[in-house]
């Protein structure tokens, strides 16, 4: 086993040195190509009880340094003041600002998972050569559209996500979030997704951004209506399709405040974690077996083991260490997080327990005042 969590490891680190050139920062791409005939861009926002985020995420939308573009809010069934929000922004409107529309959804399709039927509804009106959807509580630089267009006409890419610099304020937030962007990359392997050859896939749901001939072309969220982690699907229905997907990071131009606090963390994946074994427990407990070896063993290893599996170990807790200070959130983020891999594992491996004994014991996944019935989810599995 301690063999295992240092190849894990070690692969990890030979992944990213080896491709440490291939996956840019959005702040690389340039940002003033005023001769470029930039697209029609449709920027999709679904939202359900943002009251707290919709109106500065909006106005960092509306802000944006891009010619042509247009902003569609779908207020999800809202029972606060989101949709007033909205519609106080949409009647401040200069004449020569963006568009901006707001679609106001009162009732749920059946079969549908509420916010996948929002962007899916957004996507219909669209008039833009791109799509992007994102999320009601993500802060844009207004340089930020104008280099991801760029990117995508320059690599000619029909799916583009970048990965947003999360902000953190408290301890093991910032701990926990550090070792979940780690995962994150071993699992998907960001540098690799623009190689045609290789399968590998990604989307996250603060920027994802495609050719809406190549979306409309693939039924885009119509395929995905009962997928719960519909933007990471997403990218995989790109992938499968052979579309050009490519990631960029976005350094400090795209900003969310993704979770307040360990405690919200935990919340927030709630609903994702067990989605994201396909409501399976075989694999459920694969995986937690594994992310126990590759990062909780180590330490039981290096307080009980034999002077070999010690050293093993030993090597295996410095790789975890070198991980954290190479893949971080954000320039302020502590080097030193990958120390408390082993711990923040743990907390993960409850986080999957917790979310799959609340999906078994409810029969499904409630979310933001809905419920999904199981059978249904996994019958939406892509």
């Amino acid at each position: 086993m301690s063999v295992i969590a240092s190849l894990t490891w070690f692969r990890l680190l030979l992944d990213l040195f080896s491709s440490r050139n291939r996956i840019l920062t959005l702040e690389s791409v340039p940002g003033q190509e005023n001769d470029l005939d930039y697209p029609l861009v449709s920027i999709i926002v679904p939202a359900l009880n943002e009251e707290k985020t919709v109106g500065d995420a909006m106005r960092s939308l509306l802000e944006l340094d891009y010619p042509r573009y247009e902003v569609i809010a779908v207020n999800d069934r809202s029972d606060d003041e989101t949709g007033c929000i909205l519609e106080e922004i949409k009647s401040q409107q200069l004449e020569n600002a963006p568009v901006l529309k707001v679609i106001h959804v009162r009732e749920l399709p059946e079969g549908w998972l509420g916010k996948n039927h929002a962007l899916n509804l957004g996507s219909r009106i669209a008039a833009g050569d791109y799509l992007l959807f994102t999320d009601a509580d993500v802060h844009y630089d207004p340089t930020a559209l104008k280099r991801a267009v760029h990117f995508c006409l320059e690599r000619k890419a029909d799916h583009l996500t970048v990965i947003p610099c999360i902000e953190l304020r408290q301890f093991w937030e910032s701990a926990a979030s550090s070792l979940l962007m780690t995962l994150f990359t071993l699992r998907f392997r960001p540098t690799h997704v623009d190689r045609p050859e290789c399968r590998a896939y990604i989307g996250v749901g603060a920027f994802n951004m495609i050719r809406a001939e190549f979306y409309h072309k693939i039924k885009g969220h119509q395929t995905l209506r009962m997928e719960i982690i519909d933007d990471v699907k997403l990218g995989k229905l790109v992938k499968r399709n052979r579309g050009q997907q490519s990631c960029l990071k976005s350094g400090s131009l795209i900003r969310v405040r993704w979770a307040e606090g360990l405690r919200g963390l935990v919340q927030v994946l709630e609903k994702n974690a067990f989605a994201s074994v396909n409501f399976n427990l075989i694999f459920l407990l694969s995986t937690l077996v594994f992310m126990f070896v590759i990062a909780c063993w180590p330490i039981v290893g290096l307080l009980t083991g034999s002077p070999g599996i010690r050293l093993i170990c030993l090597t295996t807790w410095l790789e975890m260490i070198l991980l954290g200070a190479i893949i971080r959130q954000a320039s302020e983020t502590a080097r030193g997080y990958g120390l408390l891999f082993p711990i923040s594992m743990l907390i993960f491996i409850y986080i999957m327990l917790r979310s799959a004994v609340i999906t078994l014991v409810n029969r499904g996944v409630t979310w933001r005042g809905t419920h999904y019935p199981l059978d249904q989810l996994k019958k939406g599995i892509y």
